[in-house]
């Protein structure tokens, strides 16, 4: 009982500390994000630190592949369909990016010119926690981007943060998204 109830005081502190980040307004706090910030700290609503069945976390990996598959093509629509209709976005340094429709213009915007090539775009996702119907995953992220000409190109590397909500077919669909970069560095295989 001790236990349990340490774990509510912790919750509590949290929600506390959430709250005061968004200057008192709990109530427009998303559940997911609540949610999150629990996972965050270790925590779970049993307080067993489960992560999920095998079957759970199969499906998160499925949705990963999936991700990067339509990533890899550049292809704008195959990538916004993976988006939950009221997904937000949180690109690094820019204003958040909120609904399905939203995040497609972004990706449009964002696309890949054709004179860029982009590999070795790979996502190590850790921690993947699937709870009910959402899933929290992060990642460390690495990329090398030049030019199709051959010009020095550049690679990237920075963090994610994701959650994933399942929708009423079973399926995995981005819910929330958000990601940093670390300062670029030239591609050293292209001087």
């Amino acid at each position: 009982m001790r236990r349990r109830s340490e774990h509510l005081i912790v919750r509590l502190e949290v929600c506390e500390i959430v709250q005061s980040m968004f200057g008192g307004r709990m109530y427009r706090m998303p559940i997911a994000f609540t949610i999150l910030i629990l996972a965050l700290t270790g925590l779970s609503w049993a307080g067993d630190g489960a992560s999920g069945t095998d079957d759970e976390i199969a499906s998160v990996k499925a949705f990963n592949q999936a991700y990067t598959n339509a990533q890899k093509t550049a292809d704008v629509n195959a990538i916004a369909s993976l988006w939950a209709p009221d997904a937000i976005m949180m690109p690094a340094g820019e204003p958040a990016v909120v609904g399905s429709r939203q995040i497609h213009a972004w990706l449009t915007r964002n696309q890949p010119d054709a004179n860029v090539v982009i590999s070795n775009d790979v996502s190590n996702w850790k921690d993947i926690t699937v709870t009910g119907d959402y899933a929290f995953q992060w990642a460390q992220t690495f990329v090398n981007i030049r030019s199709r000409t051959g010009d020095a190109g550049v690679h990237m590397s920075g963090t994610a943060l994701q959650v994933l909500k399942k929708q009423p077919d079973g399926s995995w669909k981005l819910y929330r998204s958000s990601w940093s970069y670390e300062p670029r560095k030239k591609d050293k295989t292209s001087q």
